[in-house]
């Protein structure tokens, strides 16, 4: 007799006819539960209450195979289908051989114990260059907004020339972000929802930045790192940084020598093998005047150190500020000149100088968030950083009112009717890549 035979001729295995048994005790205990109990609840009942010795991996099975489940909290979300969403333009292809042609864009935000702080990013792609960017304590859609208006100021891109780059958050759908591009007349461009290789180029620039700063310490004001962003973003990344996919140039530099010798040569040098810097601007005729900058800074802030600081302040009341000498005393020293606006100057209702400087007196005040809050500084260190703050704030309150003429311009602009706006292409209408 063969095998086939023998098992149709074959009376049932015990183990099956305990799951039928089982599966009809199963049945019944969920449907006297309103069909709510899930497998776990189905196994202690039949455990607890009916002294059944069973598995609860075998319950799973048995009520899966008899298409029973729980009633689940989480909300049922309807997918909406065909939204009109602007096309693809960098299809996964970020190399470009001129400036200006594709930025990306993107959020990242950390935590402080203050909260978390978001940024916002724009970036070349064909220099990896930072062309624009903005920090403040929520992810809303001037975040974005600030940071492509900071990019179009700084590098006047050409109508109809330049794509922006982004994926599907509400911020970059949003009316004040896309409005903005479209009057510099950037090409809006959008990766498929949840696919972060559709954006990978500032997803591995932000996954360098947590890896080579933020994550590095813990932050306790909103400052530290608003600061510590802005000197990465401004004097590290964009000026000294080299980085290998521009042939080990910083992207001045690399922007630099493109200038100065064709846009072929320019792709074949920044993928060619290492070579020493100046023998490369000698060989191809660059000007002496073009030579590397490793250590370019920005430039300083009017403020300066009047009087030096011998002595650690008591606490805040001991950091006073005179509106009318414009002169910022901190226990035995002055920095002048400090301007209203920037000792008045406050983001989402936070003083920033004033916040700054409560953390760094011997007696702070505020909750306690661990045992490393009782360690009290003894002397002042913080000259340097106390001067790089208020640069920050000088350009950032001369920055401001331009910021906001634009936004008034946006938000009091006309609407676009309906009728006014094209046709979507059928390329258009399709549904995202999955």
């Amino acid at each position: 007799m063969s095998g086939c035979c023998g098992w149709l001729g074959r009376p049932a295995s015990a183990r099956s006819v305990r799951h039928v048994w089982l599966s009809g005790i199963i049945s019944d205990v969920h449907a006297k539960s309103r069909q709510t109990c899930g497998a776990k609840r189905v196994h202690a009942e039949l455990v607890l209450g009916r002294g059944i010795t069973v598995r609860r991996q075998t319950v799973e099975t048995l009520m899966r195979r008899a298409g029973l489940q729980g009633v689940s909290g989480r909300p049922k979300h309807r997918k909406i289908r065909d939204t009109p969403t602007a096309s693809d333009l960098a299809d996964r292809d970020f190399a470009r051989v001129e400036p200006d042609r594709l930025w990306v864009t993107d959020i990242t935000e950390h935590p402080t114990r203050e909260g978390k702080v978001c940024c916002a990013v724009v970036l070349d792609t064909f220099s990896r260059r930072v062309v624009g960017w903005s920090i403040d304590s929520r992810a809303t859609a001037s975040l974005v907004t600030n940071a492509l208006g900071m990019a179009i100021e700084g590098r006047n891109p050409t109508a109809d020339e330049t794509a922006i780059h982004s994926d599907q958050g509400t911020q970059f759908t949003s009316w004040a972000f896309t409005q903005r591009a479209a009057d510099s007349g950037l090409l809006p461009s959008m990766g498929t929802v949840g696919d972060c290789f559709d954006n990978a180029m500032i997803e591995s620039f932000w996954s360098r930045t947590q890896a080579e700063l933020l994550d590095r310490k813990r932050w306790h004001t909103r400052i530290e790192p608003a600061n510590a962003i802005f000197e990465h973003l401004e004097i590290w990344h964009n000026r000294q940084r080299r980085h290998t996919s521009l042939g080990m140039l910083t992207p001045v530099e690399f922007e630099n020598r493109h200038q100065h010798k064709p846009a072929a040569r320019i792709q074949q040098s920044a993928y060619t093998k290492l070579r020493d810097p100046h023998s490369l601007r000698k060989t191809q005729g660059e000007p002496e005047r073009f030579a590397p900058q490793p250590n370019a800074k920005l430039p300083p802030g009017r403020a300066a150190e009047v009087k030096p600081v011998t002595g650690m302040p008591d606490d805040l009341k001991d950091c006073r500020y005179d509106p009318d000498t414009e002169q910022l005393t901190v226990g035995t020293g002055i920095f002048a000149p400090v301007s209203p606006e920037v000792w008045n100057f406050e983001v989402s209702g936070l003083k920033v100088l004033r916040s700054w400087l409560g953390y760094r007196v011997k007696n702070r005040k505020g909750r306690k968030s661990s045992d490393l809050d009782d360690i009290r500084p003894t002397r002042w260190t913080q000259t340097k950083e106390l001067l790089l703050l208020l640069s920050i704030l000088e350009h950032t309150v001369e920055v401001t009112p331009r910021a906001a003429d634009l936004l008034d311009q946006i938000v009091t602009g006309p609407l676009i009717p309906t009728t006014d706006l094209p046709t979507p292409t059928p390329a258009q209408r399709k549904p995202p890549r999955s």
